[in-house]
């Protein structure tokens, strides 16, 4: 079941729910809020959840949505879930790799391989 909602599109399938980002910038206070909330409730409703963030689209993103993912990487820890990272462009990736969230996220170049990858801690 695929969901789309104005800058997030969610793919619920049985063994993940894929959100994509649409925007190509995720740097508004309101808008990063209202995609921490979003994504909070997709939790809420399904503790336990692989959830994998796809990046395709973002070219720019702020430290106030490092610190909505941090929040979001914390929820799913609290569940017993998992979160998968995919598709981050180069320059947001050295943001990743330079405050060592790379180390805190589990990272993949392509959607395919992070889904691949569920289930195998």
């Amino acid at each position: 079941m695929s969901t789309r909602r104005t800058n997030l599109e969610i793919l619920a399938t049985m063994t993940h729910t894929q959100v994509t980002f649409l925007d190509h910038d995720i740097v508004s206070e309101v808008g990063i809020k209202a995609i921490g909330d979003e994504v909070k409730g997709l939790l809420t409703a399904n503790p336990g959840i692989g959830l994998l963030l796809d990046f395709r689209y973002v070219k720019r993103l702020s430290s106030a949505a490092l610190g909505m993912l941090i929040s979001v990487q914390k929820l799913v820890g609290m569940q017993k879930g998992e979160l998968k990272l995919s598709n981050i462009q180069r320059d947001i990736r050295q943001v990743f790799t330079l405050t060592s969230l790379d180390k805190v996220f589990d990272i993949y170049d392509d959607a395919d391989d992070a889904i691949a990858s569920f289930g195998n801690y």
